[in-house]
């Protein structure tokens, strides 16, 4: 009997063991990344250069993942004739972000107005930045853009589209299934010539197709009535009509088609999107949906999904923008811009228990001014994540405050990434161990049934004890 209950304790023991390296490998994403900020940047080529730059990062204010980021620019016009120079903050977000609401540029004290422009979709990021990273991909991929090219290219597409007006026709098939006493699978199947049909499904849960025209659509049809999929199922054909011979239907589906202007069509979608949606305004949208088909009917897919592939990506795929805003200067005059945001860190916990605050700040487009000098960075950090873990560019540590400075004469090699921690290097061994707050969601039952094992223990003995001595007697 005492070497079952031995036994029954090594076992708890070794559940111990492997129940700990089980949830720390799965307690969490390595890093929750969020979107990199850039410095401010001409809109085109300029002769105004930055003679002074200050760079502050606030976390004092909210959680240790947020930080107010000020800059503040010292800038020169060294030539004879006055410039009206546009400028631009370029920016990558979701527009579910709080970000824009909180961002306000000035100069010389006072407040100037700004266009937001949203440039192109972020390539290769969907619903925010992958939360899975890869030796840094985001960080790359960011610092690759040409904002100008961008912010060129997008002033060409908005001037004139390749292929649809928003004052075509579409043709509309809306599709009717029955309910049945049971549930059963209806299809759709179609046959289209691409070069003169396109077409976005809505509704269907399922689907094939290939770009040669043929395919189909479909889904189940439940035998009640209070269920979600009981939606419309609808087909828009952009371009040239089809005909009732190019859809082969389950039987009992009944068809109906008619033709509504594609205004009409687009302004419903807006209003019913942008009303339940805090994020965009209708204008905005508008136009990036038009964008959006115009771009569908000059790919090479013959079909679209309604929703995915076009009404919804506005709201959750992160996007290259930029606030646009013209700054004049007189011949020979020095101005000073400021422009102020509050930014969500990155998490990042890929050599710590915790998650330490990760900034990524891209410096290397300030290379488009005419020249860049003394730029001078100020790092405040927040009371429950005091040190700076890791930084690319030196800095200095103010044993007065625990604020970290640098300066430097010209513009970094470099651009600028850090971490804010708790600690001031990453936890090792048994530290690391049982630093890890989900630790504790295996040490609380884990030490529950222990106890309860000791006293079970415990009383077997006691029993075993009595039951011998009662034997002798």
């Amino acid at each position: 009997m005492k070497g079952r209950i031995m036994n029954c304790l090594l076992w708890a023991i070794i559940m111990v063991m492997f129940s700990h390296s089980w949830i720390y490998g799965n307690a969490g994403p390595i890093i929750y990344e969020e979107d990199p900020v850039f410095t401010m940047i001409p809109a085109g080529s300029t002769e105004i250069g930055v003679e002074e730059e200050l760079l502050v990062f606030d976390f004092r204010k909210d959680d240790p993942y947020s930080v107010d980021v000020q800059v503040v620019y010292k800038m020169v016009n060294r030539t004879d004739t006055a410039i009206n120079q546009k400028m631009m903050f370029p920016l990558i977000t979701i527009p579910a972000s709080n970000f824009l609401n909180t961002v306000s540029i000035s100069v010389d004290g006072k407040a100037v107005d700004f266009k937001a422009l949203r440039l192109q979709d972020y390539t290769g990021s969907q619903y925010g930045v992958s939360s899975v990273h890869n030796d840094g991909d985001y960080i790359t991929r960011a610092s690759a853009l040409d904002i100008n090219e961008l912010l060129s290219s997008w002033n060409e597409n908005t001037v004139e589209l390749n292929h649809f007006n928003s004052d075509d026709e579409i043709q509309v098939i809306t599709f009717s299934a029955p309910l049945k006493n049971e549930r059963y699978e209806m299809n759709i199947d179609y046959q289209i010539n691409p070069a003169l049909s396109k077409l976005m499904a809505s509704g269907f849960a399922f689907h094939s197709w290939n770009n040669k025209g043929t395919g189909s659509f479909g889904r189940w049809i439940e035998n009640t009535v209070n269920v979600e999929n009981r939606q419309n199922l609808v087909l828009y054909v952009l371009g040239e009509p089809i005909d009732e011979e190019q859809l082969n239907v389950t039987a009992s589906v009944t068809m109906h088609s008619e033709t509504i202007k594609a205004r009409e069509l687009l302004d419903g979608w807006v209003e019913e999107r942008i009303h339940n949606e805090p994020a965009g305004n209708e204008e905005t949208y508008f136009e990036y949906l038009v964008k959006k088909i115009d771009d569908f009917i000059a790919s090479d897919s013959a079909v679209a999904q309604l929703e995915d592939d076009i009404l919804e990506s506005y709201f959750y795929h992160s996007y290259v923008g930029a606030l646009i805003y013209n700054v004049n200067f007189a011949p020979g005059s020095v101005r000073e811009v400021r422009v102020e945001y509050t930014a969500k860190t990155s998490q990042d916990r890929t050599d710590t228990s915790r998650y330490s605050a990760l900034v990524v700040y891209l410096l290397n487009p300030a290379r488009e001014w005419k020249d860049f000098q003394n730029l001078t960075i100020h790092i405040y950090p927040h009371q429950e994540q005091p040190y700076l873990l890791e930084s690319s560019l030196d800095m200095t540590k103010n044993q007065y405050d625990g604020s970290y400075s640098a300066y430097y004469e010209s513009l970094p090699n470099k651009n600028l990434i850090f971490r804010m921690y708790h600690r001031d290097k990453p936890e090792t061994g048994i530290i690391k161990t049982f630093s890890n707050p989900y630790i504790l969601l295996l040490i609380i039952p884990v030490g529950l049934v222990l106890a309860v094992l000791g006293v079970v223990t415990i009383v077997v003995m006691m029993a075993l004890k009595k039951y011998g001595m009662n034997l002798k007697e």
